[in-house]
Order: structure tokens, then sequence, then C-alpha cells
């Protein structure tokens, strides 16, 4: 088991991790059907030795042990939160890796219809853009989570990306289209019980 563990290096627990990774599909595990266990306690041991990875500030071998327990993950939800792990380790060297596997960890919540989950995850990976000067893809990826958190009934949430959406037209010259978007707040804000106090301000924009 991965239990333990708590005073070893990332390295160790990587080592330790490949070794019940290699029994796990040694033929006599696969005979007596303990394949499946050892595949397990070789995923939390990988994931132990990422989160340790990061604690010591070696990312990249963060990066490559939560890799090696999202090859043995099975259910989409261990996958994203997977995904999610390796981009905020790359982010931290390598911020062009992040994007990928953050949008994917976005199209995974997606697939179980975890609409709020996904639009909080691609507010991430618009940070990301944003970071990277990429305001295009950026607004792409606040437009689709405004539209899910709107689904979602998640007024504070929407009003907050639709308000970046705008500040992000106003970057890019777009001022007409910005304007929009802060008319379009306000008119939805100045009846809202819990939100009307900002009204004010977006017609000011």
């Amino acid at each position: 088991m991965a239990g333990g563990t708590n005073n070893k290096s990332a390295a160790q627990l990587m080592a330790e991790g490949n070794k019940k990774s290699k029994s796990a599909n040694g033929i006599f595990q696969r005979m007596m059907g303990a394949g499946s266990t050892a595949n397990e306690d070789a995923r939390a041991l990988y994931v132990q030795a990422g989160h340790t990875g990061k604690a010591e500030g070696d990312y990249p071998i963060s990066v490559e042990a939560y890799k090696r327990a999202l090859d043995l993950s099975t259910e989409d939800f261990e996958k994203a939160q997977m995904y999610e792990a390796i981009a905020s380790s790359y982010k931290m060297f390598d911020v062009s890796q992040a994007i990928p596997a953050l949008t994917r960890a976005a199209e995974l919540h997606m697939s179980q219809g975890k609409w709020t989950m996904a639009s909080q995850t691609l507010e991430k990976v618009a940070e990301l853009y944003e970071q990277s000067n990429d305001l295009e893809n950026m607004m792409k990826c606040l437009k689709e989570a405004h539209r899910f958190l709107k689904q979602e009934g998640q007024k504070a949430g929407a009003n907050r990306v639709q308000k970046k959406m705008a500040e992000t037209l106003a970057l890019q010259h777009e001022f007409m289209r910005a304007q929009q978007e802060y008319e379009e707040m306000a008119d939805k804000t100045k009846d809202d019980a819990m939100l009307k106090y900002g009204a004010k301000d977006f017609w000011l924009k």
C-alpha cells in the first residue's frame, strides 16, 4: 500500500510506484487476479510522488508522476483530476504544455455533464491564454465558460466571466462589442436583488 510515504522524496515514491506497477503486470499477479489492486497502489504512489514533487519544487518530476498516475486512471473523474494536476505543475515552467492538459480536463468535465466544473476549468485555461497574450483563444474559452454558467443558473459566476470578456474586448480595441457586453450586464443585474448594486458600475463602463 501507499501508506507511510510522508517522509519519502518524490524520486523514492516514483521508484516504489514503478516497482508496484511492474508487479501488477506480472504473470503471477494476473493469475491471482491481484493486478488491479497493485495498479491502484501504484497509482496512489504516483499521485503522492506528484504532490511531493510539487512540494519539493521539482515540477518536471511532478508532471511525470501525474502522467503515470493518469495512465493508471480508469474513471473519467480521476483522469480529469490528473490532467488538472499535470497542468498545475506545467504552468510553473512551461505554460504552453499546461494549456492542452487543462483543456482536456475541461472536456472530461463536459463529458460527465459537470458544467460548472467545466466552466471553472475553462476560466483557468483562459488565464493561461492571457499569460501567453493569446486573446483570441482566451475569448473562446470565456464565451464557453459563460454559456455553461448561464445554463446552470450561476448568475454571479456568469457575470464575472462576462465582465472579463468585456475587459478583454476593450484590450483588443473592440470598444463597441465591449460596450454591448457591459450594457447587457447592466440590464441583467439592475433587477436582480443579489447583483443590482453592480449595475451602476457597468453603465459607467
